[in-house]
């Protein structure tokens, strides 16, 4: 009876904790989708103006963030990275946040979902709200990536992927997903080393013919002059 009660107690607290951290999540997007010096800001706008004649990495509206920001950031976004974007342009800036932001942490979902089935891992009802406790506690892991729109969680997919095809030793498909990831961020390039280690010369191969795939495909959406 006290085991029983005290598990109760423990689900209690963790899914007020829960709840309370998702409703300040929830304030912090809507909070932000009024705000424009954001890393989505920047890669909104980038959008805008190279659909105006410009560039991406003209200086916008996004570009002046307060201190100590002293100079003008810029969409530093590869275009491939754009056509992500591409079907929120419709929306106005703060829906196009907050879908952005959904779209982001379905991914992040997705991943974790996969991690634990290919763990093995049980799911109850005290374990995912201390794990919801656990990834939106500490601020610089959620709220700054929430805030700024970043887009690492959309990245925790494919790397999600590339992990589960490693463990299967499917090394082209593992180093496929690892290419996407390599088109945006330079991180995985490390692997090639771990791939070489392994005597799978085809793996790297195939990272960076879907990197370049990924270039060429923002070549033809964009144009070969994109500044």
């Amino acid at each position: 009876m006290t085991s029983t009660r005290g598990q109760r107690v423990i689900l209690l607290l963790g899914a007020c904790l829960a709840s309370a951290l998702v409703v300040a999540h929830l304030q912090v997007v809507l909070d932000s989708t009024r705000r424009v010096a954001t890393d989505f800001g920047l890669f909104y706008h980038g959008l805008l103006a190279q659909r105006a004649g410009g560039s991406f990495y003209d200086v916008t509206v996004a570009s002046h963030w307060p201190k100590p920001f002293a100079n003008d950031l810029l969409d530093l976004a590869p275009p491939h990275l754009h056509l992500l974007l591409w079907p929120l342009m419709p929306l106005p800036y703060g829906a196009a946040f907050a879908a952005w932001v959904l779209l982001n942490t379905a991914a992040f979902a997705l991943s974790v979902r996969l991690i634990t089935r290919e763990l093995g891992i049980a799911w109850t009802r005290s374990t995912a709200c201390w794990f919801v406790v656990g990834v939106l506690a500490p601020p610089l892991v959620s709220l700054s990536t929430i805030a700024h729109g970043q887009y690492v969680w959309l990245l925790t997919l494919p790397l999600t992927l590339a992990w589960i095809d490693l463990r299967h030793e499917r090394w082209v498909r593992a180093f496929g997903w690892l290419g996407l990831v390599l088109s945006a961020k330079p991180f995985p390039a490390a692997m090639v080393v771990y791939a070489l280690w392994h005597r799978q010369f085809r793996a790297p191969l195939a990272m960076l013919g879907t990197a370049l795939a990924c270039a060429a495909a923002g070549t033809v959406a964009f144009g070969a002059s994109v500044r």
